[in-house]
């Protein structure tokens, strides 16, 4: 079969999205270069800096005609109407990127999409989709999930996507269970592949350290938390932990944030001020992957209080570079990190105190915990997924065979 395969547009502060998508793809054309089919890869301006294998082309996708002064006036009006809509956490989408175009894809003679993320360029040709989370259909009241129109987008979206996929890769049982109950997309067409551990994840745990100031800190604790600013990741939470750890544990610890701002960065360091620990939080805005991997190295532990899921980036990030974890037992979690981690109701500051405590206190279940994340990170990686993905494409082939 000829594959195409849409390459990643976004900006890194996409965030995890991002960050999954790239790094599947290039732990897929790995496995590539020893399949039998050929593959294209769209992607815009000249061909990338990397060698391909024999089987594997670039195709630049020509930029798209500049749209005429009346429909340039037209999106211009419904641009401003929707930003009325939204407020302040916008859609909730990525920022905006570019894609390949139906016709490039037909153009190109493709008989099958592979799309890392939960997103497709065309339905006339047959295709894999990879999708995170169903969470406005568990969680629709989040304001990210509801102002301006975004459950209905996401509705619409995921109802059409999935429905029509050849094949849907999700990474826990929950996951799965939310296709079939939400959008009734049959056992066979699920796809039960895990989030593998980003390879520059596990690539820097063989490293030194990037630069100074890397290393773990021996004063005051540092407990990190690497997320967007959206109120589904629960910062309010563990600030309130935060307290618990300073006047019940007498934990003099420094919290800190990374992470873009989508609306709520405001209100939680308000949240902040508001439980007396300005001096105990930092706020570092987006920071480089190789600044937040030092992150890790300096943390003591990391915090994940996110109510979203079934599976979450960053602690696997945290497994590879041997930072001790506490999570959110949101459904999904246990499967995703087993005894790796510690995990905690999501919304019970005083259990997330305790665990950050019991972690910061005792070595014995440090190191445990230090250990059985390093084997866990290492037991899934891009690569064992774009295996994966191969032995469905040699598979589907047979039913692709039947038509020109």
């Amino acid at each position: 079969m000829r594959v195409g395969i849409p390459l990643p547009e976004a900006p890194e502060q996409a965030g995890g999205g991002y960050t999954f998508e790239r790094d599947l793809i290039d732990g897929f054309l790995e496995v590539a270069a020893s399949s039998a089919h050929e593959f294209v890869l769209f992607g815009f301006g000249e061909n990338p800096d990397r060698d391909l294998p024999a089987n594997v082309r670039y195709h630049a996708v020509p930029p798209e005609r500049p749209a005429s002064k009346s429909r340039a006036a037209r999106l211009g009006k419904r641009a401003a109407h929707l930003a009325d809509r939204v407020g302040r956490y916008g859609l909730g989408l990525p920022p905006a990127r570019r894609e390949a175009t139906p016709s490039s894809i037909i153009a190109a003679q493709v008989q099958f999409a592979l799309y890392f993320r939960p997103y497709a360029v065309s339905f006339d040709v047959p295709f894999l989709t990879c999708v995170w989370d169903l969470e406005h259909r568990s969680q629709p009241y989040f304001p990210e999930l509801s102002e301006g129109g975004k459950w209905n987008f996401r509705e619409q979206h995921f109802s059409t996507l999935v429905r029509r996929a050849t094949a849907v890769v999700t990474g826990t049982d929950v996951g799965k269970q939310h296709l079939r109950d939400f959008f009734q997309v049959p056992n066979e067409r699920i796809l039960l592949l895990p989030h593998p551990t980003p390879r520059d994840a596990l690539a820097c745990s063989e490293r030194p350290t990037s630069s100074k100031g890397a290393e773990r800190s021996t004063e005051r604790p540092i407990v990190l938390y690497p997320a967007q600013f959206w109120p589904h990741k629960n910062h309010i939470t563990l600030l309130r932990a935060a307290r618990v750890l300073r006047e019940k544990h007498h934990c003099n610890c420094v919290v800190v944030l990374t992470g873009a701002d989508y609306g709520n960065q405001a209100h939680i360091e308000q949240a902040a001020r508001d439980l007396g620990l300005g001096d105990c939080v930092r706020f570092e805005g987006f920071v480089s992957r190789e600044r937040l991997f030092d992150l890790y190295r300096q943390a003591s532990i990391m915090a994940y209080p996110s109510t979203f899921g079934p599976e979450n980036l960053p602690p696997l990030e945290a497994f590879a570079l041997g930072c001790p974890v506490v999570a959110s037992r949101i459904p999904g979690a246990e499967q995703q990190l087993g005894d790796a981690a510690i995990l905690v109701d999501v919304y019970d500051h005083e259990a997330l105190a305790l665990a950050i405590h019991r972690v910061l206190t005792d070595p014995v279940l440090r190191e445990t915990l230090i250990e059985k994340g390093r084997v866990r990170a290492a037991k899934w990686t891009s690569v064992n997924f774009g295996h994966a993905i191969a032995h469905f494409l040699d598979q589907f082939a047979v039913i692709r065979s039947l038509w020109p």
